[in-house]
């Protein structure tokens, strides 16, 4: 007779395991312990098999008899359960997304990693992670990334890119036949790209004074004063090591781990730059970072150091404005584009690593990173400065 839950419930553990049947196959496992297991017993080429279907009251009695259905369908198409679902499990989308991530992992720096795991974790796999990947459709991705825009616009748009590039893989890998997210262009709101604005040469003597007078830590005001004569990304500036700079030499090689490019990349020091470095070594270099974590000496400072400080100094210009402020005033003094796209480490896509030369330009961009600083010089001392309006050799 089959089950009921009631009779379920009253089942009590005995000295050795015993077992209660419902019906076509399906059992349920009274361990010494007092644990209740399902399990469907079957037989497929002349074998008998059990397969296990979960432990009462997790898999209620419904659930396991659904279960046991759906395995005797397989049964009868001679095909064994037990490999069906480890097949199934080699092919969800977690599994093909754990891959992609791995061999990124050899590509992307760790932040980026980081990223793209953390929007896994946090909103694609509790919808999708356990799914047969190839049973996705693009109405499934659809009502995921819905879900995101409502409460991340920005964030939905990257999530599709993200999906996309894991169904790509699947397809490679013979997992999947096509990327549903393919047909979702255009189905997300456009989104409001809000680029960091430049800060206007007549604000920028303001900026400085504040920044003199504002009560935060000697290294965060380096911090400030080395973002503005490098030009590089905040990340790149407070993960710094002073293993990588040559300050009789004047340069600083990034290594290419460090780098959202992937590719090393030399920064010549004008003689400004090499000062605030020269200040700034007695404090930190013995612990081998530029901007050390105050709470541990072992791991850099947070990004947050140089947003607070802006926050306190700046009204509506971000740290990464520094760049764009860069490059207004070196479109606008006459130096050649490539050489300012070289400095801010804007790689053409085209371009080979094998081709890649880590110092392009570096007299070139010497000579504009020193007329910079003595650009910012002026205008910090008040003195009218104008573009120099040349063409760099």
């Amino acid at each position: 007779m089959a089950l009921t839950d009631s009779q379920i419930r009253a089942l009590r553990p005995r000295d050795k395991l015993y077992r209660v049947a419902d019906g076509k196959g399906l059992t349920l496992e009274i361990t010494p312990g007092g644990a209740k297991l399902w399990r469907y017993r079957f037989r497929l080429h002349g074998k008998a098999n059990m397969l296990a279907l979960g432990g009462y009251p997790s898999v209620s009695l419904a659930d396991a008899r659904r279960k046991r259905d759906e395995a005797a369908e397989l049964v009868d198409r001679g095909v064994n359960p037990s490999h069906h679902r480890k097949t199934e499990a080699a092919n969800t989308f977690k599994t093909v997304a754990e891959e992609y991530l791995s061999a990124q992992a050899k590509v992307w720096t760790a932040r980026t990693l980081q990223q793209r795991r953390s929007l896994l974790e946090s909103d694609i796999y509790p919808e999708l992670g356990n799914r047969p990947i190839n049973g996705i459709t693009p109405a499934d991705v659809l009502r995921l990334l819905q879900k995101i825009e409502d409460r991340a616009p920005v964030m939905a748009h990257f999530a599709r890119q993200v999906i996309g590039a894991i169904f790509r893989k699947a397809v490679c890998t013979l997992r999947a036949e096509s990327d549903p997210s393919a047909p979702l262009r255009g189905a997300l709101k456009p989104r409001n790209i809000e680029h960091h604005p430049a800060l206007p040469a007549s604000e920028i003597p303001g900026f400085f004074e504040r920044l003199e007078n504002c009560a935060s830590y000697p290294t965060s005001k380096a911090a400030a004063g080395l973002l503005w004569l490098t030009t590089v990304r905040t990340v790149e500036l407070l993960e710094a090591r002073w293993e990588e700079f040559d300050l009789e030499v004047g340069l600083w090689t990034i290594p290419a781990k460090r780098m959202k490019k992937r590719r090393d990349h030399v920064i010549p020091l004008a003689p400004q730059a090499v000062e605030i470095l020269r200040t700034l070594e007695p404090l930190t270099r013995r612990t081998g970072w530029l901007f050390p974590n105050r709470d541990d000496f072992t791991k850099p400072a947070s990004r947050g150091v140089l947003w607070k400080l802006w926050d306190s100094v700046a009204d509506g210009f971000t740290p990464h404005g520094v760049r764009s402020t860069f490059s207004t005033w070196a479109h606008d003094s006459g130096f050649e584009t490539q050489h300012i796209e070289a400095q801010l480490n804007h790689v053409d896509r085209n371009e080979t690593r094998s081709s890649y030369n880590r110092a392009k330009y570096l007299e070139q961009r010497r000579k504009m990173l020193e007329a910079w600083a003595d650009y910012l010089d002026g205008l910090k001392s008040g003195a009218k400065v104008v573009p120099i309006r040349r063409k760099t050799a």
